[in-house]
């Protein structure tokens, strides 16, 4: 019986790794992770940041950097350009989970089985997580303007942090929920 569904962005730490949103249904003895797509459809990136650094600027500018940049007609047009290119590829990721969803709900967990980032977990190893309130070095750059707090967390050996979403409960309760 599933004691909670919902849904956040998870991340396994590593050189290649990306962020995948899943569908989570927590039971008395399992976490299972459902991916439903890519875990950028969820935030805005920086686009400022990202056309500053395309032109020379630093990622880790300050305000009066980013005031300064802001009248640079290179790097103002840059990032819109990357607004407009981000803003499409966003509508597709979020285009990829809604299907997936939508599948989800006439298929159940079967439609999701057959992606290769869709897995299962004792849910100790979820009850196990920790909040934490900083994603660490090496975190893709669309997880780190999403706000805290994160859960930090070992599955199959491996580390992964878990964000949660604006519409979903707070990671606490998820943790809550596979305590039991």
């Amino acid at each position: 019986m599933v004691v909670m569904r919902t849904v956040l962005v998870a991340w396994k730490k590593g050189i290649t790794s990306f962020a995948q949103t899943y569908l989570v249904e927590i039971d008395e003895s399992t976490a299972w992770f459902g991916r439903l797509g890519n875990g950028g459809a969820h935030w805005e990136p920086d686009y400022l940041a990202l056309g500053m650094a395309a032109n020379g600027w630093g990622m880790g500018a300050d305000r009066l950097e980013r005031q300064a940049a802001m009248l640079d007609a290179e790097t103002v047009a840059g990032a819109g350009l990357g607004k407009l290119a981000g803003g499409k590829i966003l509508d597709k990721y979020k285009a990829e989970i809604a299907e997936n969803a939508a599948s989800y709900e006439v298929q159940g967990r079967s439609a999701l089985a057959d992606h290769k980032a869709t897995f299962e977990i004792p849910v100790a190893e979820l009850a196990a997580a920790t909040l934490t309130d900083k994603l660490p070095k090496g975190a893709p750059p669309a997880l780190k303007p999403t706000p805290g707090p994160y859960a930090e967390a070992q599955f199959n050996g491996k580390k992964w942090f878990l964000i949660g979403l604006p519409e979903t409960p707070p990671l606490s309760e998820v943790i809550d929920a596979a305590k039991g």
